[in-house]
């Protein structure tokens, strides 16, 4: 079955409340709550929808929700989700193929990356954690680095990368992924998302508007003032100095300073409010000052100049969306509720759906 050809068009920021009506205390647990959902058992009618279906089926019968989706070059690109849920795609999304039983792992799976073309990691729930050793041909099921959850991982290069979780778990691992040892984050709260720009210099996000910053390829962390308190769930940077990190109540924060200072960006015009309460859980500024932001209710929002202006974008979904990736400026995937896979091939202006999703 090929794509759907809905696409979507630009309208002015919208919101669904305001971040600034609710007592601080409210935000933080509402914030945690919210992360919290995604780290829950699923539900009995989410999943497969119709399990053993053939070749041919689908993504109206695939519904397992996707959390997180990594390229390999151009054209593959592999999303993780609730369940062990592993769906992938070798032909720039002409073709998706999705699998219950590939990863080897029940629980859910809540990112993925490689490390180099053929060895790549997927990390989850309570310390779920399988690996491939052959570009995500076969996955097998490893023993876990951490027992905690594991909500995020990064590679900088083929040798050196990064985990985070819950409890302020940080580990990295200097041999590819074959060993990981903790880090030391001097907190307790969640961390979400990981990004370094070079192997000295990186950025970990998470509860209670926690932003983390290392220069020593983190041998030491240090606490950045965010100067919010909403959980934060996702972080990117287009070189060393510029990067974002969006979170919860449509947070937009940006630093041009390499992570020193960040300052709000979507905020309604002489205020520090931001322009929607829609919480936000990732963002992909690699090809900056192009941005593209997903998350709760199909939203996805664009920026062409770094941020200084936001537009949030129709599109065919209003399912929650998880992830985003870009494997150049123009092309790139958003992934989320129910399946959703949603794919752009002229920077983020429209968005088709892509309803291919084969069960080989």
């Amino acid at each position: 079955m090929g794509a759907a050809t809905i696409c979507g068009k630009l309208r002015p920021p919208g919101g669904n409340g305001n971040p600034i009506a609710l007592v601080t205390g409210r935000r933080i647990l509402f914030g945690l709550f919210r992360f919290l959902l995604l780290i829950a058992a699923a539900s009995p009618s989410c999943g497969f929808a119709a399990r053993g279906a053939g070749a041919g089926d689908s993504l109206h019968n695939f519904t397992s929700s996707l959390y997180s989706i990594t390229s390999i070059g151009q054209k593959t690109l592999f999303a993780v989700g609730e369940s062990g849920t592993i769906v992938y795609t070798r032909d720039a999304g002409e073709h998706w193929f999705a699998s219950e039983s590939m990863s080897g792992v029940a629980s859910d799976l809540f990112a993925i990356a490689f490390a180099d073309a053929l060895h790549g990691y997927a990390v989850g729930r309570d310390g779920a954690f399988t690996k491939t050793a052959d570009g995500g041909k076969k996955w097998k099921p490893a023993k876990p680095p951490a027992k905690q959850s594991m909500s995020d991982i990064f590679f900088v290069n083929n040798s050196t990368g990064w985990i985070v979780g819950f409890d302020g778990l940080i580990l990295k691992t200097a041999d590819g992924g074959a060993s990981w040892k903790a880090q030391k984050s001097a907190t307790k709260k969640p961390l979400s998302s990981v990004y370094f720009v070079n192997p000295s210099a990186g950025f970990a996000v998470g509860g209670g508007g926690t932003i983390l910053r290392t220069s020593n390829g983190g041998t030491s962390w240090e606490t950045v003032n965010s100067g919010v308190t909403n959980f934060l769930y996702s972080v990117s940077f287009a070189n060393k100095t510029t990067g974002w990190v969006v979170g919860g109540y449509g947070s937009v924060l940006k630093t041009t300073d390499g992570g020193t200072t960040w300052e709000r960006q979507n905020v309604i015009p002489g205020t520090r409010i931001f322009q929607t309460a829609t919480y936000l859980y990732s963002a992909d500024f690699r090809y900056a000052p192009r941005g593209i932001i997903v998350g709760s209710e199909g939203a996805i929002l664009r920026t062409l100049n770094g941020g200084e202006q936001i537009d949030r974008l129709e599109v065919p979904t209003t399912d929650v969306l998880r992830g985003v990736r870009f494997v150049d400026a123009k092309r790139g995937w958003a992934v989320g509720g129910e399946g959703s896979i949603l794919f752009t091939s002229d920077g983020g202006e429209h968005w088709n759906i892509q309803s291919n999703i084969q069960f080989p």
